[in-house]
């Protein structure tokens, strides 16, 4: 593949401007929103990313942390100029761990998520309608039960006519393992998205029923797990003409890492099967998969553990002073070291490698780049449990892919606790699949 001399001085040109981080050696970022003083407990969430049609870029995302109260919302931000600035434009509420859509034809601009996060309960699926390119929003709760929903900013897929979105049913006990995976889907050309009665839920598959096939060899007795499934991907079927569709679920297989769960719709209302667990680059942690039509190529982007391994971080030797005050990381498990209290660190966790993979039938997975990568020159342990690229929306724009993250990075006390949501752009991310493909 060769670049025209125009072409060149735009791919420079973005290189130069996109890359809007002060002291960031983060290639084609710019920075949508920092949370920052950090220490006030107030973290970003759901990250997600679409453009309004015939107007600018759109990103949202949420709040979550100690200071953030049960009523939810989503804001709402945009940009005129390919994803170099931002600015606030709206917010929409009651919405939680939601997702920017479009569907094909229509002017408006669509999000779809929960009404908070289980506190109060019960949860209930909501979408909300904008039709100014998110400056003002109409929502609409959907469901009206004693059910509660839980989500992430994943996928809404068209297909076969229709609109489809995954969430899981939390029936607990246990985050993940008490929860069922459930699709609401409705006809792409109805007139009203925002009334409850163009939408209908599948039957639901728990984890609790599949629970028993998980292979032994994810266990560690040194480890006490809690293997459970969560923010699960609709995603189009692999065989060309299949009415159903195919959700890809992340799978808490700690201390195990990169699985997922395959499961099969055969219709809308029918329940999902259980097609296999998979090996997936990242599946420890929220990713979004959509299909590339031109080249049929499954594509995510995720957090891929090259080395899941168990470890006490180094400054926990006895007789050596610590010399960095570990965060009080929820998903760590304490131990106690001389004199001091450190983290038995599970590899697992660590989320701070981006990566780019793509599948041809969504249970072979072809690594092909990290996109984003820590900078900050720390050691290797250090910047696994403060830094974190995840969460990860994004979306096909022309030759690139655009993608909306949620970063712990410079500042943030954890890895999981996000200060800042930034936007990066792929440039012709199709080159890196020619040379893995050749």
């Amino acid at each position: 593949m060769h670049f025209s001399m125009v072409e060149m001085l735009v791919l420079l040109l973005l290189a130069a401007v996109c890359a809007a981080m002060p002291d960031s050696g983060l290639v084609n970022v710019s920075e949508v929103i920092w949370s920052g003083p950090e220490n006030r407990g107030v973290y970003l969430g759901s990250p997600s990313i679409v453009q309004c049609p015939g107007g600018p870029l759109l990103a949202s995302h949420d709040f979550f942390g100690p200071a953030i109260g049960p009523d939810k919302l989503a804001r709402i931000f945009s940009s005129s100029d390919s994803g170099i600035t931002w600015k606030l434009v709206g917010q929409v509420a009651p919405m939680y761990w939601a997702t920017l859509f479009v569907r094909d034809g229509d002017t408006a601009v669509y999000i779809f998520g929960t009404t908070n996060d289980g506190n109060p309960a019960p949860t209930q699926i909501v979408i909300a309608r904008s039709l100014d390119c998110g400056a003002t929003w109409q929502p609409r709760v959907l469901t009206n039960s004693t059910k509660s929903y839980s989500t992430g900013p994943t996928p809404i897929l068209q297909h076969n006519g229709r609109l489809w979105r995954a969430f899981e049913h939390n029936t607990g006990p246990g985050w993940g393992s008490g929860y069922s995976a459930v699709v609401i889907s409705a006809p792409d050309t109805a007139s009203d998205l925002l009334d409850p009665t163009t939408w209908t839920l599948s039957g639901e598959l728990a984890f609790s029923a599949v629970r028993p096939l998980v292979p032994p060899t994810w266990s560690d007795p040194a480890i006490i797990s809690n293997f459970g499934w969560l923010e699960s991907n609709a995603v189009a079927p692999v065989a060309p003409g299949d009415a159903g569709i195919n959700v890809v679920l992340r799978v808490n297989s700690l201390p195990a890492a990169n699985k997922a769960a395959l499961l099969y719709v055969p219709s809308p209302t029918a329940a999902p099967q259980l097609v296999s667990f998979i090996d997936f680059p990242g599946g420890m942690s929220k990713f979004t998969i959509r299909r590339h039509a031109p080249s049929g190529l499954y594509v995510t982007l995720s957090n891929l553990v090259a080395d899941p391994a168990i470890t006490i971080p180094p400054h926990c030797a006895s007789g050596t002073a610590p010399s960095h005050v570990l965060p009080a990381c929820s998903m760590a498990e304490l131990r106690t070291c001389p004199d001091r209290i450190t983290c038995l660190w599970a590899h697992a966790n660590s989320r701070d490698n981006l990566t780019l993979a793509v599948s041809q039938n969504l249970t072979t997975w072809t690594m092909l780049a990290t996109v984003m990568a820590p900078d900050t020159g720390d050691p290797e342990w250090l910047r696994q449990i403060t830094t974190g690229f995840q969460y990860v929306d994004w979306q096909f724009d022309g030759d690139d892919i655009i993608a909306a993250v949620r970063a712990a990075y410079r500042g943030a006390d954890c890895y999981h606790n996000s200060n800042r949501i930034l936007f990066q752009r792929l440039v012709r991310w199709q080159q890196l699949t020619d040379a893995a493909f050749e």
